[in-house]
């Protein structure tokens, strides 16, 4: 069969030559969402995990009164002595939890979708809270010094 032959033979045939590339086209956009969905519900709940981490470790520690705890984790988490450092420190983790939660919840389609009022006051609460999270890591990190790293990392920290 000749090149000229086996097109007019496709062209007589045309359910058959469309349906296979209807069908994975089908196939690929069911794929590529399924695996979106996937990513979305991983990445949520890592973010989900994180927060509870940062919520039951240092919340837990100031619960029960045991700030020094901070410092396993932390090199200079908790400072006797430093009554305003430390309070910037907690702020910060306090912040961070809920900055983690409200990205959480941007995120989540059906709250965009059935509830967009939430979802706009959530992304002021969201940015916000960036800005607080910013000022105070900065601060943490040049000022306060010693919480993390070196002037490598705090220059890292600082552009990013």
């Amino acid at each position: 069969m000749t090149l000229h032959q086996a097109a007019a033979h496709a062209a007589a045939q045309p359910h058959s030559a469309s349906v296979a590339p209807e069908r994975w086209m089908r196939w690929s956009r069911a794929a590529l969402s399924a695996s979106a969905t996937f990513w979305l519900i991983v990445m949520l709940a890592g973010q989900v995990v994180f927060a509870a981490y940062v919520a039951v470790f240092y919340g837990g520690a100031t619960l029960a009164g045991d700030v020094e705890r901070w410092n396993k984790v932390l090199p200079k988490g908790y400072g006797s002595g430093d009554t305003f450092g430390n309070a910037v420190l907690a702020l910060h983790l306090f912040f961070a939890v809920v900055w983690v939660l409200s990205g959480v919840m941007q995120l989540i389609p059906a709250i965009r979708r059935l509830a967009p009022a939430l979802h706009r006051w959530n992304g002021r609460l969201y940015l916000g809270c960036s800005a607080v999270l910013a000022l105070g890591g900065l601060w943490l990190v040049w000022v306060r010094r010693g919480v993390v790293g070196d002037v490598g990392q705090h220059l890292a920290i600082s552009i990013n």
